[in-house]
C-alpha cells in the first residue's frame, strides 16, 4: 500500500490512503518505539489518530488509510496535532475538515 496508493507527509505523520472495494473506510496506525520509549506517548497519540478518524469517517471515501508517526508528534499538543492531522487527511484525500 505504501508503494502504490497516495502519500502526504509533515512533521507529525505520513498519510497513505488506497482505494479498495470495501463499503467504508478502514484505518491502521504505526506508532514506534522511534516515536517514544514511553508505551503511554504511543498509546496517546493512537488514541488521538483512532478519534479524528471515528468522528471523520462519514465525510471519507472508502479507501485504506494508514497513519505513520513520526518522532515530533510525541512532543505536540493534542490540538496541534489534530490540526497537523486534519491537514494532511484533506492534502491527501481532498476532504475532511481543516480545523
Amino acid at each position: 500500500m505504501l508503494r502504490e496508493g497516495r502519500k502526504c507527509r509533515n512533521t507529525l505523520f505520513l498519510l497513505a490512503c488506497q482505494a479498495t472495494g470495501q463499503a467504508a473506510p478502514r484505518l491502521g496506525i504505526t506508532v514506534s518505539k522511534k516515536v517514544s520509549k514511553r508505551a503511554v506517548v504511543r498509546n496517546r497519540i493512537k488514541r488521538q489518530v483512532r478519534e479524528y478518524f471515528r468522528l471523520h469517517q462519514n465525510e471519507m471515501p472508502a479507501q485504506d488509510f494508514v497513519v505513520i508517526a513520526h518522532p515530533p508528534a510525541a512532543n505536540t499538543e493534542h490540538n496541534t496535532l489534530t490540526q497537523e492531522l486534519a491537514n494532511t487527511w484533506k492534502k491527501t484525500t481532498g476532504t475532511g475538515k481543516a480545523r
